[in-house]
């Protein structure tokens, strides 16, 4: 490596450390990284390491982590820690990488940006990069892959979390837990590839949120497919028996808010659950028409279950396969927007004081009539 890499570097973060291939790590106990920004040349990979009680990155007062259009990636990271960082003073930002992967952070996860103990909300970014990863990571508590009091991700390409687990009692989140605080916010917005979720889980009884978990009454959800799809297939929770479950909203009281692009979707083929007794759950906004899909298709007999109102403000809401979906109450406040409904699939208002269901612009579809289905 020439000596300009191993200097720090004057571009982007004046306070940034340079780090190269030379920095990979492949078994060992340590990586002697302590720095809270770092700017990345070439392709580096930190593998089989026994971190004991620190993480790659061993800072706690936030990381700023950026590429330079190179890859990264994080394998096989047994710690006590979270395996990538444990930031409890600063927030963390990733960006700038062609291909981003973390595997088998074990015990802890991979990434925690939070600090419950204070009012500080401590914010988890990650923008700019490629293909994005998140395959087989564990954590006990709060999140397989990622915990933060807020987060902001948006995808450059494909970016998949898959077979992320949650292994401890009361844990929330097999893939992301958002550590709810006043003033947490989750949003995750496809721009440019999919975001997919697909068999992540939540393996305690008492745990909550396969794919995605809100931790206490504080924080809401954001799904933005802008310009990708947003997908949830084969996350599961164990409650009673083994359930599919994509997202459990906890007991938040705020808004949340499931939105597509024309031409985009987010497809629910496991359930949604939770929400407070206070705010509601939009499904689109101006200028988002595209559709926001509930599949009973790979489910058996689980139901979505909204504590919350859900109001449909544009695009489309689709139910397909026989899937239930049950919210305190229904309503459609855009009159260009579209209820579709298979035959067979239930949409129902739990709140009778509330007027329950009003759909003035319900369309069937067709092709269910002949027990096929069909797209919406």
């Amino acid at each position: 490596m020439s000596s300009a890499l191993m200097t720090t570097s004057n571009i982007g973060f004046a306070n940034a450390q340079v780090i190269g291939p030379s920095h990979s790590v492949n078994g060992g106990t340590s990586t002697n990284l302590n720095q809270t920004a770092y700017t990345c040349y070439g392709d580096i990979c930190f593998s089989n390491l026994n971190l004991t009680s620190s993480s790659c990155f061993s800072s706690t007062s936030g990381l700023t982590l950026t590429g330079n259009s190179d890859s990264i990636c994080f394998q096989y990271i047994t710690s006590s820690s979270p395996g990538i960082v444990n930031s409890t003073g600063g927030n963390v930002t990733i960006s700038g990488f062609s291909d981003f992967l973390c595997s088998n952070a074990k015990t802890k996860g991979a990434i925690c940006c939070c600090d419950s103990s204070s009012s500080t909300v401590r914010t988890f970014s990650m923008s700019g990069n490629g293909s994005v990863s998140f395959l087989n990571n564990t954590g006990d508590t709060k999140g397989g892959a990622i915990c933060a009091n807020t987060i902001n991700f948006t995808s450059g390409g494909k970016t998949i979390f898959s077979g992320n687990t949650i292994s401890g009692s009361s844990g929330i989140g097999g893939a992301i837990c958002l550590d709810g605080i006043s003033g947490s916010t989750c949003t995750l917005s496809a721009q440019g590839g999919d975001i997919i979720f697909y068999g992540n889980s939540a393996t305690d009884a008492s745990a909550k949120g396969g794919a995605i978990g809100l931790k206490g009454n504080n924080g809401n959800c954001t799904l933005d497919a802008n310009s990708g799809n947003i997908i949830f297939d084969g996350n599961t929770i164990k409650s009673t028996g083994t359930e599919r479950n994509a997202i459990d909203l906890g007991n938040s009281t705020e808004n949340h808010s499931f939105k597509a692009k024309e031409g985009y979707s987010i497809y629910f083929y496991d359930t949604v659950t939770g929400g407070g007794s206070t705010g509601e759950v939009g499904i689109n906004e101006t200028g988002y028409t595209g559709s926001v899909i509930f599949s009973g298709e790979k489910l058996t007999t689980e139901t979505t279950k909204f504590s919350q109102p859900l109001k449909i403000k544009a695009g489309s809401l689709v139910l397909k396969d026989g899937v239930t979906v049950e919210a305190k109450q229904v309503t459609q406040t855009d009159a260009n927007s579209t209820v579709v409904m298979d035959l067979g699939t239930t949409l129902k208002g739990t709140d009778s004081s509330a007027g329950t269901v009003s759909l003035p612009n319900l369309a069937i579809n067709i092709a269910s009539l002949g027990g096929g289905g069909g797209p919406p």
